[in-house]
């Protein structure tokens, strides 16, 4: 954690005030001596080990080798015979981080994901010889040594790789598409800062106050992350005296402060203000209310430079399948869950078959500080390598396994899942259930609601609210990124600087309004060109219950016209594509709520709002809920994209276990870096 000048003049004080610090270390022995009589049973086995990372995999992408990985169809006779001691509701990042942890300490596990094919918004889909990625775009921090890059070769075995793509990650572009201004936003903190300096000269002072904000807020999350891995008695305690400030320092000054606050502190340029502010997107939440960490954060994570990963994100699922089934595990798509069962005793027991924080927004400026990241061979990559790692620790991961809701006792107690549809449905039991389905589905669809309003987590969904749904529109281009003259970055296009202004214009127009109106636009780029933008729910909900591909003619018509609006935005700027254009389909947000299981078809499940970060709020929205035996696990608990919800799921493995698998990773850190410095020497 950084110590600022601030930190130095509160120690000179504690100097010359005795009896404070004796009193603060008085209070420190308390709140030690709760933590160990809250600590619950005895830990169970550190999952980490050097050991456990082995040479690159070679990729495979033979399609019918992949789906015998990622596509295993969920039937009652591939559980695994023994003794489950956890099932995991759903098979995104999150949930495969916790299977695959949890099988590496020795436990038997069971994954259950609802479509047809593992990975949440790691999966891929082929079309026409197109292959498109449905969520990563890229990944930061995953350099050799970074604890972002060490937690990610544990859970697939290292078999990935993560190319640095460009220097210039993300490209801004302001104004009338066919003449757009562009900012270039590219890796290393001295070269961004003086590239827009260079942007904008005049405004020099406002630049680089704002990179002393990414510098300072850059440790926020330390505080952001205790509220939610300490005991929560302990952790209420240090809110009630107010101790957590001085604790946490960054993270109490931040945490409360919206991305347009500080925005304004420091500049009346609204183009400045567009720039400094255009990665809103990446976690779905109005500058007026977002966190400055988490935009911090964000930022922070790209500057060392952007990756991807070898194989794409379902590489890492296919590898993580792996690990689990070899420890004794499994998991089942297409396999939904009806309910989770509870015991008489109350406990989790089976399963049957402007709004932005400037936390947020530091932490994912701070993310990407360095350099973005992605997956050779595609975002399936991650699944892929995760579920061979699951496998071949014994666990097993199907598919085609809708959970559909929880059974509870009449003490409320939950007692199991119930897992498939009508005649098709079973039961399955196992010591832990763990929900990747999100903190909503949760407990406004699977738990019974009598159970679910008992909960301290159950206010919280109304306090923080969904995150924004989103259209994309997928489209293969002939010829290769060099004939193209395309780059390996993200565009975010935006029509006028007043970003937040323009969105909300958006999303308040009729139906009939959006079809012809311009699209603010998030991200189209790479090999094929995925386009995004934000869209309400509403404007497609009345076709929430219709069969996929089968919802009729006006459905397609409305969806395909938004469609036409940001190809065509798209082209003009990049008018070299206009006979390029081979291939096209479009995802609305009951797409999203089709294939991701999303109620309203949510980006980023709860909204990454001020309300969110708050020391109140971070506290309830932890792994370990007070249903005892169900956990919770992904980005709802932690924070959105991979990244976040691969530490959520560390943060449920840990709870599983009652271990602090912060610290563990912490230590295999310093290892491996010492081990590298060796080597190097």
């Amino acid at each position: 954690m950084a110590i600022d000048i601030g930190m130095f003049n509160f120690v000179e004080y504690l100097v010359t005030n005795p009896s404070i610090l004796i009193a603060i270390v008085l209070l420190y022995c308390f709140i030690f001596g709760l933590s160990i009589l809250f600590s619950g049973p005895k830990p169970g086995k550190n999952p980490f080990s050097i050991n456990h990372v082995r040479p690159v995999a070679k990729l495979v992408t033979d399609q019918s080798q992949r789906d015998k990985v990622l596509k295993q169809k969920f039937k009652p006779y591939k559980v695994p015979s023994e003794k489950l001691d956890a099932i995991v509701i759903g098979s995104g990042i999150g949930g495969l981080s916790t299977a695959v942890l949890l099988a590496k300490a020795g436990k038997k596990v069971l994954v259950l994901e609802q479509h047809d094919q593992a990975g949440g918004c790691c999966h891929t889909f082929i079309d026409k010889g197109y292959e498109f990625d449905t969520g990563i775009h890229y990944i930061g921090k995953m350099y050799d040594g970074h604890p972002d890059r060490v937690l990610t070769d544990q859970l697939t075995g290292g078999a990935i790789e993560y190319p640095l793509i460009e220097e210039i990650y993300d490209v801004v572009r302001l104004g009338d598409p066919a003449k757009s201004r562009a900012y270039n936003i590219n890796s290393g903190r001295e070269k961004l800062q003086k590239t827009l300096i260079e942007y904008f000269p005049k405004e020099e002072t406002a630049i680089q106050k704002f990179m002393q904000f990414l510098k300072e807020s850059k440790n926020s999350f330390t505080g952001y992350f205790a509220m939610k891995v300490l005991p929560k008695r302990v952790v209420k305690l240090l809110i009630a005296t107010g101790i957590y400030k001085f604790m946490f320092k960054s993270y109490a000054k931040f945490h409360g402060k919206s991305l347009k606050s500080l925005l304004d502190e420091l500049t009346e340029n609204e183009e400045l203000k567009a720039v400094l502010s255009y990665c809103w997107g990446d976690y779905g939440t109005y500058p007026s209310n977002t966190s400055s960490i988490m935009h911090s954060a964000l930022l922070n994570l790209f500057i060392s430079g952007g990756y991807y990963i070898r194989g794409g994100p379902s590489e890492v699922v296919f590898q993580t399948i792996l690990t689990l089934e070899k420890f004794g595990g499994r998991i089942f798509m297409q396999a939904p869950i009806q309910k989770i069962l509870l015991d008489d005793s109350g406990r989790a027991h089976g399963v049957v078959p402007s709004k932005s924080s400037q936390l947020l927004h530091a932490a994912l400026f701070n993310h990407y500080a360095e350099g973005a990241y992605y997956i050779r061979g595609g975002s399936s990559e991650i699944p892929y390598q995760i579920v061979q790692r699951i496998e071949a620790l014994g666990g097993k991961v199907l598919v085609k396994a809708p959970v559909q809701k929880i059974l509870t006792d009449d003490q409320g107690r939950a007692m199991g899942v119930l897992v498939g549809k009508g005649t098709n449905s079973c039961e399955l039991f196992a010591k832990n259930i763990i929900s990747d389905a999100g903190v909503s589905n949760t407990f406004l669809r699977l738990l019974p609601k009598e159970v679910a309003v008992k909960s301290s987590i159950f206010p919280m969904i109304k306090k923080v609210g969904e995150s924004f749904s989103f259209i994309s529109m997928f489209v293969g281009l002939e010829g290769t990124t060099e004939e193209l003259g395309l780059k390996a970055q993200n565009i975010w296009a935006f029509t006028r600087p007043d970003v937040e202004e323009l969105t909300k214009e958006y999303v308040n127009l009729s139906v009939e309004e959006a079809a012809e109106a311009e699209v603010p636009l998030l991200f189209p780029g790479k090999s094929n060109l995925l386009i995004i933008t934000i869209c309400p729910y509403k404007w497609f909900d009345r076709w929430e219950d219709e069969k996929v591909k089968k919802r009729g003619g006006e459905y397609d018509g409305l969806k395909n016209a938004i469609g036409r609006q940001m190809l065509n935005q798209v082209l003009l700027m990049f008018p070299q594509l206009e006979d390029k254009v081979v291939y096209t389909d479009v995802g609305s947000p009951v797409s999203n709520k089709y294939y991701l299981g999303f109620d309203k078809g949510e980006m980023y499940g709860l909204d990454h709002t001020l309300q969110r970060f708050s020391p109140e709020v971070s506290l309830e929205l932890r792994a370990q809920t007070d249903i005892p035996g169900l956990f919770l696990t992904g980005q709802d608990i932690s924070t959105c994209g991979f990244t976040g919800a691969m530490f959520g799921g560390m943060f449920c493995a840990g709870a599983v276990l009652n271990r602090k698998l912060h610290n563990d990773l912490e230590t295999l850190v310093t290892e491996i870096r010492k081990t590298n410095q060796t080597k190097k020497e």
